[in-house]
């Protein structure tokens, strides 16, 4: 199976440094976890929206191998994941507000410390 993301030089920064560099590249995009829900197409999702907030069992597979790769990367408490869903428009005009403010919220939170998945 190929490496998901392709190497670059900087990768090597990233040990000295929080900010968000050598995040790799898969093809001239950023690299992302491609996942599939239980829901196999839109008609199923409609009638089961329930497995649509499923993984299958290969995305639960391939997720665990990743995890298990992560020797050294610190757990979150928060994984922030949009999807379009019924409607590509809605996750347009509403996101960035949306995830804001739910940042905004976490960090208000002196009670308990959030850690964010980036």
């Amino acid at each position: 199976m190929p490496a998901l993301v392709t190497p670059t030089p900087w990768d090597a920064l990233r040990n000295f440094t929080n900010a968000r560099i050598a995040l790799g590249r898969a093809g001239v995009s950023l690299p992302t976890l491609r996942r599939h829900s239980q829901a196999t197409d839109r008609t199923l999702y409609l009638r089961r929206p329930d497995l649509g907030r499923r993984l299958d069992t290969a995305s639960l597979q391939a997720l665990a191998q990743w995890q298990n790769q992560q020797v050294d990367t610190p757990g979150f408490d928060v994984a922030l994941v949009l999807v379009d869903g019924l409607s590509s428009l809605a996750i347009l005009q509403n996101a960035v507000a949306l995830v804001s403010l739910m940042l905004q919220r976490l960090q208000a939170d002196t009670s308990q410390p959030w850690t964010v998945a980036p």
